[in-house]
């Protein structure tokens, strides 16, 4: 967690029916290492994903600022909410 303190995140339908999916696989991580180390997918997983997709002009920090930028713009939550979800330490209080 970007802020090092546990929040909630609400998740649509379709993301639940895919965690879901996932259950028994592994009970801890979302986003397990595919080494079997029993530890989380590096942060370099992804972006080796986008690299070997030939995507030379995304990036994984782009996601969150895509994000970041629909909820605003689209209103859809409140600020604090919107930075909360981001694990922003400001987000609120």
């Amino acid at each position: 967690m970007k802020a090092g303190q546990r929040h909630v995140v609400y998740l649509s339908d379709r993301t639940l029916e895919v965690l879901e999916a996932q259950y028994g696989h592994n009970d801890q991580l979302v986003f397990p290492s595919v080494t079997g180390s029993g530890k989380p997918m590096s942060n370099m997983s992804l972006a080796m994903t986008l690299r070997r997709l030939g995507e030379k002009q995304v990036t994984v920090h782009g996601f969150r600022a895509s994000f970041s930028t629909w909820a605003y713009e689209m209103n859809i939550a409140t600020p604090g909410a919107i930075e909360a979800s981001l694990a922003h330490a400001n987000a609120i209080g």
